[in-house]
């Protein structure tokens, strides 16, 4: 005959000790875990603050590095793209790593550093493809004009930057600008003298001077005088006086057309015996008047530019 047995749902509440005891256990649990938490982060801290870790770190680098170039990821190819000027040489230098060597050892942004210090690399891209191949891309300067200054000859690119000082010859088409300065100056003044094709064809050189304004050195010897902040005006009316009386292919020392209202011409020495400078609101037309010998102060420009091989006007 079974036993039937009815058990009460509500479970019995334990005693005030017993409850004391448990908290006290669980609370010897979590201060155990929190001691060794503590002295664990200790001593991962004093390991690292030692060096310990870090040493083995780097050899592991170098270990991986040896490793793929056992595996034959090394630099053997370099395919470069944009290379006009750049010397070949040069270029192998500024990557600064040998055949064979481990392609994961070449960093290219420190490739690209080296490469963009180049006096001919504007902006360089350097990029690695395995197993052995190491691209790079080049963005050249541009040369843009001569400059003398001091009796030597410079390549210069529009912002001015010297490019080169060697074989100068090889741009000897370049336009001319001479003198302290001019090299920044340059390309807006060029840009100005370009819109004439008649005047830009008669122009030898562009003469910076005190590093103010500037002088238009002309084939035949002669200078015309720009204002300072003024020049596109000024040589607008020298281009328009020579389209319409030829002013520019007539004998004359200088022209000075730095008075907005008037132009000063100073004759050539012999041609000038016992006469002044003409000058006049259109000078050449005959309508002016006789006005002292003198030259104008500043009518002599600061520097003489040479004559650099196999140039061509400005």
């Amino acid at each position: 005959m079974r036993r039937l047995i009815n058990r009460d749902p509500t479970p019995r509440r334990p005693g005030r000790l017993r409850l004391f005891f448990r908290r006290l256990r669980r609370l010897g649990h979590v201060a155990r875990w929190a001691v060794a938490a503590l002295a664990g982060a200790g001593v991962v801290l004093g390991v690292w603050y030692s060096g310990v870790l870090r040493v083995p770190a780097t050899n592991l680098a170098e270990r991986v590095i040896e490793i793929s170039a056992r595996a034959g990821l090394t630099y053997r190819d370099l395919v470069v793209t944009g290379r006009v000027h750049t010397p070949v040489a040069t270029l192998h230098e500024a990557i600064g790593f040998r055949a064979e060597a481990p392609l994961l050892g070449i960093s290219p942004a420190e490739v690209k550093a080296r490469l963009g210090a180049l006096p001919w690399v504007a902006e360089a891209t350097v990029g690695r493809r395995f197993p052995g191949t190491l691209f790079v891309t080049l963005r050249e300067r541009t040369p843009f004009a001569l400059w003398q200054e001091g009796g030597r000859f410079r390549v210069i690119d529009r912002a001015g930057h010297v490019i080169t000082d060697t074989d100068v010859q090889s741009f000897g088409r370049l336009p001319l600008v001479v003198g302290k300065g001019a090299a920044e100056g340059a390309a807006t003044l060029l840009d100005k003298i370009a819109q004439h094709a008649e005047l830009q064809a008669r122009v030898a050189a562009a003469v910076r001077v005190g590093e103010r304004r500037w002088n238009l050195r002309l084939h035949s010897g002669a200078d015309l005088l720009l204002p300072e902040g003024a020049e596109e005006a000024a040589i607008e009316r020298a281009a328009e006086m020579h389209a319409r009386h030829g002013l520019l292919d007539r004998a004359f020392a200088s022209l000075d057309l730095r008075l907005p209202d008037r132009l000063v011409l100073r004759p050539l020495p012999d041609a000038s015996e016992g006469e002044g400078e003409r000058t006049g609101a259109s000078a050449g037309a005959g309508g002016g008047r006789a006005t002292p010998a003198s030259a104008p102060r500043g009518a002599a420009p600061q520097h003489q530019p040479a004559r650099p091989p196999a140039r061509r006007p400005i």
